[in-house]
């Protein structure tokens, strides 16, 4: 239906062009600026806006956001492939890549690897990791050695280390130090396997497209590629999957890596993935529930676009059904609700404590729904229940447990199995997708809709107003006096000379004050600005941390009985900062700060061009008025025909286009070394050369906006188009007769064409 209705209005659309375009109604005053008025756009425009909204996205896009070995892939697998362990799982940060997968009746995977650019990223940030650890070693050291000298100056001999000692120490302690930098240390990592796998960039593109059999043959397959120790792991950027799996029709699974990636251009690539979702699903383990590491995820996603719903999903919640919860309880049922209120008042607990502001939206979104528990084991038990002999020794152990603490539902197959579906609640988070799957076809249904009836409205409302202009035109050739217009025309142009010079005065009078623009510009720019030094800002973190020094008291006997080591505690402070509230307050400046440039430029020229019109035709009123016994000018087509002319004066639209640095494109909390390198890096770019660059961008707009205003000839256009009106309807006077025919007939071509507009 809503195709065709497209159809009907490009087709009529092209009527109503061709219509005024044979009748020269197109080039009249009264009709331009109801044409601009009801945004009547040409064809291609209108197909263009059109195609928007019928090219109908049907992918249900959901991001999945979860820290390693936090249950995504057994999730996934449960939610797409029936409970089959077909998803290779990731052993590290490191070695996990951006995957996407959907519905396809071929079997293949598309592979990106990491170009030229990334791979010196990489090993960039590898050196700068070495460095690190090298000054760290050194300066410890060097700490080390001062102390044993000062024991051997005192003779405390037992006190001394071995240069092997300390360094041992040394290394323990550099490492302990520059891990601290997750993403330095996930790119040595990386740029180590990379030198190890010894390939070719050259090489990689003969293996961008992988086909396969079957969907486990493709899996197999692409252990090469995100395998732990794959021949290409170290390459690939990201995967896509197209696999003929039932689970995936109508998906688009994004199932995003760790937080800080080492490489800053597959960080992008998630964001921009995770901000076309319509839901997220953030899997956390319900023995660890919504870590730091979990919040630093969920940091990447800001609620903007198109995201309808988040739900946190507690994922291995069967390891929960053995502890305190069950105290008293023999239904698992009722422990798994008990399990539910504890994580959720643990998540809200949490997220009070959560003030960034970047992440509000999305907690309101999470607050929303109960946690979810989920145990994919329990769904492997009931996908699998007839097969228990071929269960993994961590399925038996779990269904052993079961039996023991629950006897009465685990002791029956008919009520193990509907105790092993509420615990998995597999079926639950399907019945979501499917309702959010349809939520969002009910909106793109309203947006097309709406579309449709904007449309339809404004061509009715158009249409009444060139049946007007026809009707209006019948009745003025036909009553007016053909000398009368001639008296008109010959006085006006023994005014226009004079109207020339009020108008010339008037509008150069206007162009002189259109600089004041910049004033309200700046203003917005300086106060969308204002609470990034808030946010851009390093605070102190302190925490209690273990530490061994070597025992040389009574106790160690003289180190009779060899070294011995005594566990110390001390309290370490580091500077911190939320890379990725920084990284979303800069995005969403710079997504903003354009919209409301523009916004605040239209006002103004707006106002401005009111002003002038009204000033332009008070004075040609003035001096029409000058000639008492001249025929007066219509108001109305006075200032439909200022409107006209100002209407063709373009002036560029206000623009803010940069790119992000990639240093400062992070997200998750970074310490020490990290924090304070982001923190000036992020001060550097909004302050010495985003903000800068939009205050020139101001100045141009404003300098392109007086050139423009002065290169067109306002005088001019108005009255000669005025000129060119009294001159056209005396000619149609003339020829009374054929002029009121030929409307006559417009009459009946645009009854016509009102009667084929289509309805909504």
């Amino acid at each position: 239906m809503s195709k065709n209705i497209s159809t009907q209005l490009i087709e009529f659309n092209e009527k109503l062009f061709n219509f005024l375009q044979s009748k020269g109604l197109d080039q009249e005053v009264k009709i331009q600026n109801a044409r601009d008025k009801n945004s009547i756009s040409d064809t291609k425009n209108l197909k263009q806006d059109l195609d928007e909204v019928n090219n109908v996205d049907r992918l249900l896009r959901v991001g999945i956001i979860g820290r390693v070995k936090a249950g995504k892939s057994s999730l996934l697998n449960a939610l797409i492939f029936n409970g089959r362990d077909v998803l290779p799982k990731a052993a590290t940060p490191m070695t996990a890549a951006l995957t996407r997968m959907e519905y396809s009746e071929n079997v293949r995977a598309e592979v990106e690897f990491y170009d030229q650019a990334d791979l010196e990223q990489i090993a960039e940030s590898g050196r700068k990791y070495e460095q690190i650890f090298n000054s760290e070693k050194t300066n410890k050291l060097a700490e080390l050695t001062k102390e044993n000298e000062l024991f051997k100056k005192e003779h405390r001999q037992s006190e001394m280390m071995t240069e092997a000692e300390m360094q041992q120490l040394a290394e323990d302690h550099a490492r302990s130090e520059s891990e601290k930098s997750i993403e330095l240390a996930s790119a040595y990592d990386q740029h180590q396997r990379i030198k190890a796998a010894k390939i070719q960039l050259s090489e990689l593109q003969a293996h961008t497209k992988i086909k396969a059999k079957t969907t486990e043959d493709l899996m197999g397959k692409l252990n090469d590629y995100v395998g732990s120790g794959g021949k290409y792991m170290p390459f690939t950027k990201s995967v896509k999957l197209y696999i003929p799996e039932e689970g995936l029709k109508g998906l688009e699974i994004v199932d995003t890596p760790g937080v800080n990636d080492p490489v800053q251009s597959r960080e992008e690539r998630t964001n921009a993935f995770l901000a076309q979702c319509d839901v997220v699903l953030v899997v956390s383990p319900s023995g660890q529930f919504i870590s730091e590491e979990d919040m630093a995820l969920m940091g990447r996603v800001t609620g903007k676009n198109g995201i309808q719903e988040a739900y946190l999903i507690a994922s291995q919640t069967d390891s929960q059904l053995f502890g305190s919860a069950r105290e008293g309880e023999t239904n698992p049922s009722k422990v798994l609700d008990k399990v539910t209120d504890i994580l959720n008042a643990q998540a809200h607990t949490v997220f009070e404590k959560n003030k960034e502001q970047t992440m509000q939206k999305m907690i309101e979104l999470y607050k929303k729904h109960k946690v979810i528990c989920t145990s994919s084991v329990a769904y492997s038990m009931l996908i699998n229940f007839s097969q228990k002999s071929k269960w993994d020794e961590n399925t038996q152990h779990v269904w052993s447990n079961l039996q023991k603490y629950y006897r009465d539902y685990f002791s029956d197959d008919s009520t193990a199995n509907m105790a092993l579906e509420t615990l998995s609640n597999i079926k639950r988070i399907k019945q979501i997708l499917i309702d959010i799957q349809a939520r969002k076809d009910q909106i793109q249904a309203e947006r097309r809709q709406s579309l449709i009836s904007c449309k339809i409205s404004a061509y009715k409302e158009f249409i009444d107003v060139v049946v007007d202009y026809i009707d209006e035109r019948i009745d003025k050739i036909a009553g007016a006096d053909a000398e009368e217009e001639k008296n008109r025309l010959e006085n006006f142009k023994e005014q226009k000379a004079e109207m020339k010079s009020v108008v010339d005065m008037e509008y150069l009078r206007a162009i002189s004050q259109f600089d004041a623009i910049d004033e309200p510009l700046i203003n917005v720019l300086d106060r969308e600005t204002k609470a990034f030094s808030e946010t851009n800002r390093i605070t102190e973190n302190s925490y209690t941390e273990s530490y061994q020094v070597k025992d040389n008291g009574v106790t160690n006997l003289w180190g009779l009985f060899g070294d011995r080591y005594e566990t110390k505690t001390r309290t370490v402070k580091e500077d911190v900062i939320n890379a990725g509230a920084v990284r979303d307050f800069i995005l969403e400046f710079r997504d903003g700060i354009s919209s409301k440039l523009k916004s605040t430029a239209r006002k103004y020229k707006t106002s401005w061009e009111d002003d002038v019109i009204r000033t332009i035709l008070s004075g040609i009123r003035e001096v029409n008025q000058n000639y008492p016994n001249s025929e007066k000018l219509n108001r109305r087509q006075i200032n439909d025909t200022i409107q006209a002319v100002f209407r063709k004066i373009k002036i560029t639209d206000f623009d803010v286009k940069d790119q992000l640095p990639s240093e400062i494109n992070r997200s998750g909390k970074l310490t020490d070394y990290d924090a304070r390198r982001f923190n000036e890096a992020a001060s550097n770019y909004m302050f010495k050369k985003l903000k800068p660059s939009i205050r020139s961008d101001i100045n141009k707009y404003v300098k392109s906006g007086i050139e423009s205003l002065q290169n067109v000839d306002v005088a001019k256009g108005i009255l000669d188009s005025l000129e060119q009106q009294i001159s056209t309807l005396i000619h149609e006077i003339e020829n009374r007769e054929e002029s009121i025919a030929r409307y006559k007939l417009m009459q009946k071509d645009i009854a016509k064409l009102k009667s084929e507009m289509p309805n909504a």
